[in-house]
């Protein structure tokens, strides 16, 4: 199942950024991208497809 850009802004926008947030902290500027990869969940709202 294929999203457009539009979609896949949006749910990161809303399921993304925040879990993010959670792992890395709120000050982008400090993120320590050691850290990095973090699972991402993020869910097509339109149809509730999740997507990891």
């Amino acid at each position: 199942m294929g999203a457009d850009e539009s979609t896949v802004s949006d749910s990161f926008n809303y399921y993304g950024y925040p879990q993010v947030v959670r792992a890395l902290g709120k000050d982008y500027a400090n993120w320590d991208l050691s850290r990095a990869p973090i699972r991402m969940n993020l869910r097509r709202s339109k149809t509730q497809y999740n997507y990891y």
